[in-house]
Protein backbone atom coordinates (compact mmCIF):
# COMPACT_ATOMS: atom_id res chain seq x y z
CA UNK A 1 0.00 0.00 0.00
CA UNK A 2 1.16 3.66 -0.69
CA UNK A 3 1.85 5.84 2.24
CA UNK A 4 1.58 8.67 0.03
CA UNK A 5 -0.69 10.04 -2.37
CA UNK A 6 -0.87 12.38 -5.45
CA UNK A 7 -2.04 15.71 -5.34
CA UNK A 8 -4.36 14.31 -8.16
CA UNK A 9 -5.08 11.55 -6.11
CA UNK A 10 -5.78 14.01 -2.83
CA UNK A 11 -8.05 15.76 -5.02
CA UNK A 12 -10.16 13.08 -6.57
CA UNK A 13 -10.61 11.78 -3.02
CA UNK A 14 -11.53 14.97 -1.47
CA UNK A 15 -13.55 16.45 -4.46
CA UNK A 16 -10.77 19.65 -3.89
CA UNK A 17 -9.61 21.32 -7.28
CA UNK A 18 -5.84 21.57 -7.20
CA UNK A 19 -6.21 25.12 -6.96
CA UNK A 20 -7.96 24.60 -3.78
CA UNK A 21 -5.40 22.22 -2.11
CA UNK A 22 -2.60 24.45 -3.68
CA UNK A 23 -4.35 27.26 -2.04
CA UNK A 24 -4.92 25.81 1.26
CA UNK A 25 -1.32 25.01 1.21
CA UNK A 26 -0.39 28.48 0.22
CA UNK A 27 -2.13 29.66 3.64
CA UNK A 28 -0.63 26.96 5.56
CA UNK A 29 -3.78 25.27 6.04
CA UNK A 30 -2.13 21.92 5.28
CA UNK A 31 1.38 21.58 5.27
CA UNK A 32 2.61 18.12 3.20
CA UNK A 33 5.73 17.32 3.69
CA UNK A 34 8.30 17.54 0.18
CA UNK A 35 10.11 14.65 -1.06
CA UNK A 36 13.75 14.96 -2.14
CA UNK A 37 12.57 15.82 -5.46
CA UNK A 38 10.57 18.61 -4.35
CA UNK A 39 7.13 16.45 -4.59
CA UNK A 40 4.33 17.03 -2.00
CA UNK A 41 3.63 13.55 -0.06
CA UNK A 42 0.04 13.62 0.73
CA UNK A 43 -0.62 11.60 3.52
CA UNK A 44 -3.62 10.12 5.19
CA UNK A 45 -3.20 12.87 7.92
CA UNK A 46 -3.41 15.51 5.33
CA UNK A 47 -6.03 14.11 3.21
CA UNK A 48 -8.12 13.94 6.79
CA UNK A 49 -6.75 17.38 7.45
CA UNK A 50 -8.74 18.77 3.94
CA UNK A 51 -11.83 16.68 4.35
CA UNK A 52 -11.83 18.89 8.06
CA UNK A 53 -11.14 21.94 5.67
CA UNK A 54 -13.51 21.06 3.04
CA UNK A 55 -16.25 20.36 5.64
CA UNK A 56 -15.91 23.30 7.44
CA UNK A 57 -15.61 25.89 4.02
CA UNK A 58 -19.08 23.74 3.18
CA UNK A 59 -20.77 25.31 6.36
CA UNK A 60 -19.36 28.82 5.91
CA UNK A 61 -16.74 28.77 7.90
CA UNK A 62 -13.75 31.48 7.20
CA UNK A 63 -10.27 30.03 6.59
CA UNK A 64 -9.05 32.07 9.80
CA UNK A 65 -11.82 29.98 12.06
CA UNK A 66 -10.63 26.89 10.24
CA UNK A 67 -7.03 28.13 11.60
CA UNK A 68 -8.30 28.26 15.38
CA UNK A 69 -10.32 24.75 15.15
CA UNK A 70 -6.81 22.90 13.34
CA UNK A 71 -5.38 24.96 16.48
CA UNK A 72 -7.51 23.77 18.77
CA UNK A 73 -7.20 20.27 17.32
CA UNK A 74 -3.66 19.94 18.39
CA UNK A 75 -4.75 20.08 22.03
CA UNK A 76 -7.00 16.99 22.43
CA UNK A 77 -7.21 17.17 26.20
CA UNK A 78 -8.34 20.63 26.28
CA UNK A 79 -12.31 21.54 27.27
CA UNK A 80 -13.69 22.14 24.31
CA UNK A 81 -15.65 24.96 25.13
CA UNK A 82 -13.18 27.35 22.70
CA UNK A 83 -15.28 25.36 19.55
CA UNK A 84 -18.60 25.85 21.21
CA UNK A 85 -17.78 29.57 21.39
CA UNK A 86 -16.63 29.76 18.06
CA UNK A 87 -19.55 27.81 16.51
CA UNK A 88 -21.62 30.63 18.88
CA UNK A 89 -20.10 33.01 16.74
CA UNK A 90 -20.63 31.44 13.49
CA UNK A 91 -24.17 31.11 14.54
CA UNK A 92 -24.32 34.94 15.09
CA UNK A 93 -22.95 35.42 11.62
CA UNK A 94 -25.34 33.60 9.90
CA UNK A 95 -28.03 35.18 11.72
CA UNK A 96 -26.87 38.47 10.56
CA UNK A 97 -26.77 37.39 7.08
CA UNK A 98 -29.59 35.91 6.96
CA UNK A 99 -31.30 38.96 8.04
CA UNK A 100 -29.31 40.65 5.45
CA UNK A 101 -30.69 38.33 2.91
CA UNK A 102 -34.52 38.66 4.00
CA UNK A 103 -33.78 42.35 3.24
CA UNK A 104 -32.17 42.39 0.04
CA UNK A 105 -35.30 39.61 -0.74
CA UNK A 106 -37.73 42.00 0.48
CA UNK A 107 -35.92 45.04 -1.78
CA UNK A 108 -35.93 43.22 -4.85
CA UNK A 109 -39.64 42.04 -4.47
CA UNK A 110 -40.90 45.59 -4.07
CA UNK A 111 -39.04 46.01 -7.81
CA UNK A 112 -40.64 42.90 -9.15
CA UNK A 113 -43.71 42.54 -11.88
CA UNK A 114 -42.63 45.49 -13.96
CA UNK A 115 -45.45 45.47 -16.75
CA UNK A 116 -43.71 47.98 -18.71
CA UNK A 117 -42.95 47.22 -22.34
CA UNK A 118 -40.03 49.63 -22.74
CA UNK A 119 -37.27 49.87 -20.42
CA UNK A 120 -37.13 53.55 -20.26
CA UNK A 121 -40.41 52.75 -18.19
CA UNK A 122 -39.05 49.73 -16.29
CA UNK A 123 -39.85 49.89 -12.68
CA UNK A 124 -36.91 47.16 -12.13
CA UNK A 125 -34.11 49.20 -14.15
CA UNK A 126 -35.47 53.13 -12.22
CA UNK A 127 -36.37 51.28 -8.76
CA UNK A 128 -32.09 50.46 -9.14
CA UNK A 129 -30.99 53.89 -10.27
CA UNK A 130 -33.06 55.69 -7.03
CA UNK A 131 -31.19 55.69 -3.71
Amino acid sequence: MNDFFTVKEVSKQTGLSLETIRHYEKVALICPPRAENGYRQFNQTIMEQLIFIRNCRALGFSLEEIKQMQALQQQPQQDCHNVDELLASHILQIDEKLSQLQQIKQKLQGLQGCNNHKISQCKVINGLKNR
